[in-house]
This record gives structure tokens, sequence and C-alpha cells, in this order.
């Protein structure tokens, strides 16, 4: 297994803010992505994930309510299964990491003055493979992978 830097181009944003009882908390950014590039991933059986749906949360780190991690790393990238009525899709994946507050309320501010990260790079751990871009996922021996390390860029408007 490899550790592999994946980059994805994030194609809509959604904050989500919410207050629970016991005082939990949640604030998230959560963005439609697609690859880009050549990278591919498939699981076991061959199935291309990566032409499935992609989404990644972001969580603030500072919220009671954190990123879904069972393992060490800034977060994880779970495989979510198709709907029972749409057995042609592949399923999609969902990345999940925590992002301290500051750069979290950086993030959020650039998302509301309209602008998305120009890319968001992500390192993952747990991936086969390589040949012609091409990475496997066995999602039976590893349900989640570790999201070792990412970054978001973003363009800033000079003015």
């Amino acid at each position: 297994m490899a550790i592999v830097a994946l980059s994805f181009r994030p194609t809509w944003p959604m904050l989500k803010v919410v207050q629970g009882s016991y005082g939990s908390s949640e604030s998230r950014l959560d963005f439609a992505i697609a690859i880009i590039g050549s990278d591919q991933v498939e699981d076991q059986d061959g199935r291309m994930l990566s032409s499935g749906s992609w989404n990644i949360r972001i969580h603030d780190e500072g919220s009671t309510v954190r990123a879904e991690n069972d393992q060490q790393g800034a977060g994880s990238i779970r495989y979510r299964p198709p709907s029972p009525t749409d057995v042609e899709s592949p399923g999609g994946c969902v990345i999940q990491v925590d992002l301290a507050p500051a750069g979290f309320a950086s993030l959020v501010a650039a998302c509301i003055a309209g602008r998305l990260p120009s890319s968001i790079d992500v390192e993952v751990d747990g991936l086969d493979g390589g040949a012609d871009s091409r990475w496997r996922w066995d999602r039976s021996a590893q349900p989640a992978l570790v999201v070792t390390s990412f970054r978001f860029e973003l363009d800033l408007v000079a003015g």
C-alpha cells in the first residue's frame, strides 16, 4: 500500500452549522468534488469509484462533532454504496477531514464571498497499484482509508 496524492476540483459548497442539545455543535463545509487529472480509483471488484459522486466534508476542529476517523491522520475516506433504486450507479466516496478553527473561518469567508478553492489536494494511505494512474481500494479489507494530509488552494483577488 502506498500514500497517494489525489487532486479534486470543488463544484459546489454547502455550509452546515448545527447547535444540538447537550452542548453539541457542528460546523462543516461540504463540497461536491471531482477528481482532477488521470487518476482513477477502483474497488477490489474493478468497479470505478472515481466515476461516482465524491464529496468532502471539512469540519471545524473546534466543533464537538468532528470527522469520523478511526485511525491516526487528518481524516478518512469512506465508501457510500448506491441507493437500492439505482443499481447502475457505482456509489460514491466521502472524504472527512478536520480543519483548525482559523483556517475553517478563512475558508468559510472565502466561500461566502463567492470564491471556491481552485483545488483540494488529499494524501491518502491504503491504495494499491499505480499502473496507468489506476489505484485499487480493497474495501473488504479496509473499509476506510486514512487521509494523511490535505490542502486547498484559494485564488486571492487583488484589488
